[in-house]
């Protein structure tokens, strides 16, 4: 039953990953978006998309314990 409800969990921790575009970017996003005079909204962009993936996977865990 347990491993049966982790697996369940993976699954739906798989598909927030996959929803969101952070990890869908190409491997030269950074050499695109990368601006010196704009270091500080990257490191935002990154930090809020970060933030975001955690408070949903929290949720799921949540309702799932």
């Amino acid at each position: 039953m347990k491993n049966q409800k982790n697996k369940l969990l993976l699954v739906k921790l798989n598909k927030i990953r996959s929803c969101y575009s952070f990890f869908n970017r190409p491997k030269n996003f950074m050499q695109k978006e990368l601006n010196l005079e704009n270091l500080d909204w990257l490191i935002f962009q990154f930090l809020k998309e970060g933030i975001r993936i955690l408070s949903n996977g929290l949720k799921l865990l949540v309702e799932h314990v």
